[in-house]
């Protein structure tokens, strides 16, 4: 995965990329080219929902089409990183993927949020 501004961070036991150490309200990318075997796919992002004060956006693009949008604003209970603020949401639904597909994670962070991204998963339709 290529990231721009994005920075690979370990906290809590978890691993994943975030805006945090740079400026604040500053807004990065991470870019995967698909390697599966062409066919139909949902795809799922995990992410942390934080309670802060000042909300973060996230947006998944395939090939340069955004697919989802959203403002990171649910109430989950804490403010740091832990599996219960770990939100999977579904940005796609029965995709036609092929290799070398481009799949792209825009993040805008806020200053009490930086954007933070678990994983990108792929799950075939059958």
């Amino acid at each position: 995965m290529a990231l721009t501004n994005y920075r690979v961070e370990t906290l809590n036991g978890f691993n994943f990329i975030s805006l945090k150490g740079g400026t604040t309200t500053e807004s990065g990318s991470a870019l995967t080219t698909f390697a599966g075997p062409a066919g139909q796919y949902d795809l799922v992002l995990g992410y942390f929902d934080e309670d802060d004060r000042t909300f973060a956006q996230l947006e998944v693009k395939l090939n340069g089409v955004s697919l989802a949008q959203w403002t990171l604003t649910q109430k989950l209970g804490l403010i740091s990183v832990v599996s219960k603020n770990l939100v999977r949401r579904t940005v796609g639904v029965n995709l036609s993927l092929a290799p070398g597909d481009r799949i792209e994670i825009i993040g805008r962070e806020s200053p009490d949020e930086p954007a933070r991204v678990d994983y990108l998963q792929f799950i075939p339709v059958l």
